[in-house]
């Protein structure tokens, strides 16, 4: 009898225990929250941004804006920015292929080094050009058609992985010098971590002295500690940029419908582009380019990459543009794919100016409690 009370008494120790620790881990939990993950007020409210919020390059830009992730649509647009910066121009290659019954000819896209790539550029772009000059061009240029066939074979492929890996973790780099980010985040994934793993080994010292609610304190644990590992959040200056970027990518959309906003020269709009390449909105700001500015106008001085469209009859600048976006996004994913047909990984989505994966929200998510 004895025996018997003792081990309900220990039964209801552990009940008492598990309530109490079911009802408060959820409190601690969005006390993290408030203090670790939720997402400062930014100081910017307004609907539509009409210039750029910051002269950031459109990698660093997408690492803000999609809270940490980088996609293949960002190496396009750091492709066309170099361009434009003119440290790379676009040569165009017609090159004739002989078929059973005809011939066709293929546009083939070359980019020909103008200068090395000095200071002015962020690390993640002078790695950029040394990739592409380097690895898959001869060292003043390097084409299309050669990522192409650089990306057929599996030892190619893995070695166009760990490059665009390695440029991935660059870019993220850059990016946190601006502290986008909020380094406080870390304590509070400690501590949600730390009492997930002690509420975890509670649990099964439960369910062993008969508990089976330990069961449910265990799985909290396992939650709990799920949350604390999501724990991210942008500083007030990341937030702020944040807000920006989204109105800004607002006004790239809608800007023809706006009566009152004036349209920006051809030169401004090349720099524009390369932050839509990035945002995924590209194809809504050529539609829309192509109703207002007359393709006379890709001649003025200054043009770098839409000049290209004009330089050959039948072919619409922006439609080249579209071209050289999506060959470049499609041997990279082609290389992603035969990379990771062995080898499980990750990696951002793309083809054309509006696929690849589209962005970031707030902070880490409370939503498991």
């Amino acid at each position: 009898n004895a025996q018997r009370e003792r081990a309900r008494i220990i039964v209801s120790l552990i009940n008492v225990g598990a309530i109490v620790l079911l009802l408060g881990i959820p409190i601690l939990a969005f006390i993290l929250h408030l203090k670790y993950n939720k997402e400062p007020k930014p100081q910017f409210e307004g609907k539509y941004y009409r210039e750029l919020p910051e002269d950031c390059t459109p990698a660093v830009m997408s690492v803000l804006y999609n809270f940490g992730n980088i996609t293949t649509r960002d190496i396009t647009a750091t492709l066309m920015d170099l361009v434009r910066k003119k440290y790379l121009k676009i040569d165009i290659q017609r090159i004739e292929e002989k078929g059973l019954f005809r011939s066709k000819t293929h546009e083939n896209y070359a980019f020909v080094k103008l200068k090395d790539p000095d200071s002015n550029l962020l690390e993640h772009e002078r790695y950029f050009m040394d990739w592409m000059l380097n690895s898959i061009g001869n060292g003043r240029s390097f084409s299309l058609d050669e990522i192409e066939e650089h990306t057929k074979s599996r030892s190619d492929a893995l070695e166009f992985k760990n490059s665009y890996d390695a440029w991935s973790n660059m870019v993220k780099m850059d990016a946190n010098d601006k502290k986008i980010f909020d380094d406080s985040c870390d304590t509070g994934k400690w501590i949600g971590s730390l009492v997930g793993i002690a509420e975890i080994i509670i649990g099964i010292f439960m369910v062993v002295f008969g508990g089976f609610i330990g069961i449910a304190v265990a799985l909290e644990g396992v939650a709990l500690m799920i949350f604390a590992l999501l724990i991210k959040r942008r500083t007030q200056y990341g937030a702020t940029q944040y807000a920006m970027w989204k109105a800004f990518k607002r006004f790239l959309v809608n800007f023809s419908n706006l009566k009152e906003a004036s349209i920006p020269s051809l030169v401004i709009w090349e720099h524009y582009l390369v932050y839509a390449i990035s945002l995924g909105v590209a194809k809504e700001v050529i539609k829309q380019l192509k109703m207002l500015i007359p393709e006379e106008s890709y001649h003025m001085e200054g043009i770098t990459y839409l000049y290209i469209g004009s330089l050959m009859h039948g072919y619409d600048s922006f439609d080249r543009i579209d071209r050289i976006s999506s060959q470049f996004e499609r041997s990279a994913n082609s290389a992603f794919t035969l990379a990771s047909s062995k080898n499980s990984s990750s990696f951002g989505g793309g083809g054309g100016f509006s696929s690849g994966s589209s962005g970031g929200g707030g902070g880490g998510g409370f939503g498991g409690f």
